[in-house]
């Protein structure tokens, strides 16, 4: 294991955490060479093999009795198939009907392989989990999905640092500067590359294009954005030259995408370099000052690629463009194109690379006016990377992780950080990777729209955040005119675009690992896309909440895929409209995935719907989930047919129990097809969660030997995780401390309000019930009220019937009437149905909690002569002590059948009077000791007259009861009343009784 570990450590970029120092030393070993070149091209073999080295580290293994969850969604799909007839190869019909649109071929697999979306989706989150950090080895996987794949062994040429050991030159500093710019220097030739075939009229075009591409049309505010590049650097540009989709198409076919990736990790690697020369910057004393920075620097000089600055320890402020900041401390400022990539332009303007790297306070990076910036990249490379902090970044367009015709990578190692941006911001790609990484904290993410891992044409767009409970917001600014003018377009959280009819779009994906998220947004959005692309939205754990409008939640639109997976959690989802949540739309696939957790889903339409020869699946693992859907046709698998043919509708609960809209053929338990090929199937399988094991104590004798208060201390703590074996070993320990610490709880916590001490003390008492009852019960006159009433509960609790005489006695003496309420409950609790009398006064008691304990204790002393009490109490003032009359009477079975059914026939007949004698006719029924037909007809005769009565809610019970006689006579006149009943509540609710009694 210590070789492998080894061979990680030496044959991988390493990552950039906070205040670390790395090996710098490259390994030349051929052999080791070849292993990298061989792991490096297959992506998950280095994940398998780390699986493998932690298995055998002794990590524990799947329990073999355990549920094999994969398997039992290959066998409910392979059901499915097998119901509608169709083969899984079936699933990947024609659905590239654009010909002459571009696509990559990652989409286009996705799109003739749906069953293997999921996978590849959680695939790409392991992938981000092992890389961690190393955004290099990032680029290299990113690179084969964007058909530009990138060579191990040309990856290796760009790693080996230009200084091996730290000198001892007190400029050594200049060292981490030198690795960074080296990696400039290694990037500079592949970026030539990368635009070798544009002409200048193609660059003109791109940076003219990029800050109004994705701007809103009816949105007057943008207006002008088009050549603002330019015009920032002081550059005339004509902008009525007309550049489109059409143009960028043209243009990226002719851009080497290889090129520009060999660049950026050419440059990631020079960072990479860099890290081992930083944790010592802050020995150096800042001196140097400038005029566009407020606070003094360590370095600040000006060469070939631009400004290079490393800041002090102070609060700085930095102004204007930079090829590389270092700042070692202090709540810094970035204003202006910070981290910022703008390359393509002739010499003095632009810089094609941008580097910021902060090591710690809580920064604020202000660009909100300046477009290109926070880790952006046009014909260049951007990064910042912030190591600690919480931390601000105010950004615009194109910002924070944003790559078009090239690449931008925001990296946020830690802290509670708040994103806000404009358009194609937080993870966005085109013709190009944009990537936004944050490393933990509770973090709020705020876009205008497209991004938050987006993806257009040949680019990849990732948000990755690795911990916390997050906020993504993603809409407001742009509404939908003029279909939904009210809601406004997102196009984020993991969303692909392409440009229809010619121009495939790339990838969206955006990965949270764990917390309890929120995701807010309206129109595209969550796991969906758009012509010929790939939008991904992966959840790892927690309770989430997905809100949406239109278009979300695993939707696939108009020939492309979208696929939302969450893994954990009891989720909550919801979309004002479909197609949403497992949805295809148009030669398209869409797929929902929620493996477990008690999970509420609400949309207009969706849930696994193949809509116009597309393909749906929608899949819910195990919880008892609730369905919702309006839309008569189109829930819970269904399918529309359009151009003379069918897609697939696909439909999977897999376990739990489930609810569902009543006017749906669909069921818990149940299978269904509608449409002939939409499918539902919901598995009659109930898992058992694992509870949390009641750790298996092993007294030792320093457990006792402990001050019994120190004992009782941990005894009284709350019981869950961590705690439990501490709580169990003392609760043990206080057992074995009998009579001591028997005698230490009478003598110093029997006066105490605390939940978590009466449940350590009960578990004491229970061991010795004898013994504490008659310690308990001379304390029942004791002169703390605290401790009268916790003797009254105790003495409940140990079901002590000696104790009734002097409980009878405080009841009938106003000295005590404050506890009163608990004598009642202490009396029900022992249940000596000898002691009704005394507590049958309370019956008429003003205060409403003793009417209710008073009910509720005559229903578990059981003694006939208190029926009439309870009769009575049917028509109590409040609805708390009526409804604990119904379940006590009810609990009474045989002994309140004749009163209750005589009380019908001499007083007249209630609702709550019929619904009991249906609870116990139920119970009858269930016994079989009596002749329950016999019964039933006695029941249907006194009863069958109030389905006519003049109160809408005696009706209902009248035919709720009835229905629970199971005969056919009941019924028929169920469905005689159901004819003439015009109540708007009372009709549907009888047309319910009589479906589910067909069903039956």
């Amino acid at each position: 294991m210590i070789l492998t570990i080894i061979f990680f450590q030496f044959s991988f970029p390493l990552e950039f955490p906070p205040k670390s120092y790395y090996i710098s030393t490259p390994i030349h070993s051929s052999v080791v060479s070849n292993l990298v070149v061989i792991i490096m091209n297959h992506r998950l073999l280095t994940i398998s093999i780390l699986c493998l080295v932690l298995i055998s580290s002794g990590l524990p293994q799947e329990h073999p009795d355990s549920v094999d969850y994969k398997k039992v969604q290959s066998d409910a799909m392979m059901e499915a198939l097998n119901l509608l007839e169709i083969e899984p190869f079936e699933l990947g019909f024609d659905k590239l009907w654009a010909t002459d649109s571009t696509r990559l071929k990652r989409v286009e697999d996705m799109m003739n392989n749906p069953l293997a979306i999921p996978e590849y989706v959680t695939d790409w989150g392991e992938i981000l989990d092992f890389i961690d950090h190393d955004f290099a080895t990032g680029i290299f996987e990113i690179s084969k999905d964007l058909d530009a794949p990138v060579d191990a062994s040309e990856v290796a040429s760009l790693r080996t640092p230009t200084f091996i050991h730290p000198p001892s030159d007190p400029l050594w500093c200049h060292r981490a500067i030198h690795e960074i710019w080296a990696g400039f220097g290694r990037a500079t030739p592949w970026l030539n590359k990368a635009m070798y075939s544009l002409s200048e009229s193609d660059r003109e075009a791109v940076l003219m294009i990029a800050p109004s591409l994705w701007e809103d049309e009816d949105d007057s505010t943008d207006n002008g954005l088009k050549g603002a590049l330019h015009r920032s650097y002081g550059i005339e540009i004509d902008t009525s030259r007309k550049v489109d989709a059409d143009t960028l198409l043209h243009i990226s076919a002719k851009f080497d995408r290889h090129a520009l990736l060999m660049g950026a990790i050419a440059v990631l690697n020079g960072i990479r370099n860099a890290m081992p020369y930083l944790d010592t910057l802050t020995t150096i004393e800042a001196k140097k000052e400038s005029e566009s920075i407020s606070g003094k620097c360590i370095l600040n000089i000006a060469r070939t690629f631009g400004n290079t600055v490393i800041g002090g320890p102070e609060d700085n402020v930095y102004n204007g463009e930079y090829a590389v900041i270092i700042d070692v401390g202090g709540n810094d400022t970035y204003n202006g194109r910070s981290a910022g990539a703008v390359g393509g332009l002739e010499p003095p303007y632009g810089r094609p690379y941008s580097v910021i790297i902060d090591l710690e306070g809580d920064d604020t990076y202000r660009s909100d006016s300046v477009l290109v910036s926070l880790g952006a990249g046009v014909f260049g490379v951007g990064v910042l990377i912030d190591m600690e902090g919480h931390d601000v970044y105010q950004g615009w367009h194109l910002s924070q992780g944003a790559g078009f015709f090239g690449v931008g990578i925001l990296a946020d190692y830690d802290g509670w950080d708040s994103y806000r941006s404009g358009y194609f911001a937080q993870g966005s790609g085109q013709v190009g990777v944009g990537w936004l990484h944050d490393g933990g904290g509770n973090d709020i993410y705020t876009l205008d729209a497209w991004g938050q891992g987006f993806g257009s044409m040949f680019g990849f767009g990732i948000l990755n955040d690795m911990s916390g409970s997050d906020t993504y917001r993603a809409g407001g600014r742009y509404f939908h005119h003029p279909l939904r003018p009210e809601d406004s377009r997102s196009f984020a959280q993991g969303f692909g675009m392409g440009f229809r009819p010619r121009g495939g779009g790339g990838i969206g994906f955006l990965y949270d690992k764990e917390g309890n998220d929120f995701y807010n947004a309206e129109i595209y959005a969550q796991g969906t896309s758009y012509w010929y692309s790939l939008g991904m939205l992966l959840d790892r754990s927690g309770q989430d909440i997905y809100n949406a409008a239109q278009y979300s939640q695993g939707a696939g639109i108009h020939l492309a895929v979208g696929a939302l997976i969450d893994q954990d959690g009891e989720d909550h989802y919801y979309s004002k409209f479909g197609p949403a949540q497992g949805e295809g739309h148009d030669l398209a696939v869409g797929v929902l995935v929620d493996n477990k957790g008690n999970d509420t889903y609400m949309v207009s339409g969706g849930q696994g719907i193949g809509l116009s020869n597309s393909i749906g699946i929608f899949i819910d693992g195990e919880g008892n989930d609730t369905y919702s859907t309006t839309e008569s046709a189109f829930g819970q698998g269904s399918v529309r047919a359009a151009r003379g043919f069918a897609g697939a509708g696909i439909f999977l609960d897999l376990e739990g129990f489930d609810h569902y809209p009543r006017e749906r053929p669909g069921g818990d338990s149940l299978n269904w097809i509608q449409r002939d090929w939409g499918i539902g199937i919901d598995l009659p399988r109930d898992v058992i969660t694992p509870e949390e094991k009641v750790p298996e104590v092993d007294i030792q004798p320093e457990d006792t030997l402990r001050p019994v208060e120190d004992i009782f201390h941990d005894a009284a703590l709350w019981e869950v995780t961590e705690n439990r074996l501490k709580v169990r070993t003392a609760r043990e320990a206080l057992k074995l401390k009998g009579m001591e610490a028997i005698e230490y709880v009478f003598e110093n916590e029997m006066d105490t309000d605390s939940g978590l001490k009466l449940r350590a003390i009960k578990e004491l008492f229970d061991e010795y019930p004898d013994f504490t009852a008659s310690r308990l019960i001379p304390m029942l006159k004791n002169s703390d009220p605290e401790i009268r009433g916790n003797s009254i509960y105790f003495l409940g609790i140990l079901k002590r019937t000696e104790a009734i005489p002097q409980l009878i006695e405080m009841l009938e003496n106003e000295e005590y009437k404050r506890h009163w309420t608990g004598i009642i409950w202490a009396i029900g609790q022992i249940g000596d149905s000898t002691a009704v009398d005394p507590i049958i006064p309370f019956m008429k008691s003003e205060n409403e909690r003793r009417r209710i304990y008073t009910t509720v204790a005559l229903g578990k002393l059981k003694n006939p002569s208190t029926i009439d009490y309870l009769i009575e109490a049917l028509d109590d003032s409040m609805l708390t002590v009526r409804s604990a009359a119904v379940t006590s009477l009810a609990n009474m079975q045989d002994h309140a059948f004749n009163p209750i059914f005589n009380s019908i026939i001499n007083n007249g007949a209630t609702s709550l009077k019929v619904n009991i004698l249906g609870k116990i006719f139920a119970k009858i029924e269930e016994k079989k000791e009596k002749n329950p037909q016999k019964i039933a007809k006695k029941i249907r005769n006194v009863i069958a007259p109030f389905l006519d009565a003049n109160n809408p809610r005696l009706r209902l019970e009248t035919a709720i009861t009835l229905s629970k006689l199971h005969n056919k006579k009941s019924m028929k006149l169920i469905r005689k009343r159901h004819k003439f009943e015009d109540h708007p509540l009372v009709k549907p609710a009888i047309q319910r009784i009589l479906e589910e009694s067909n069903s039956r």
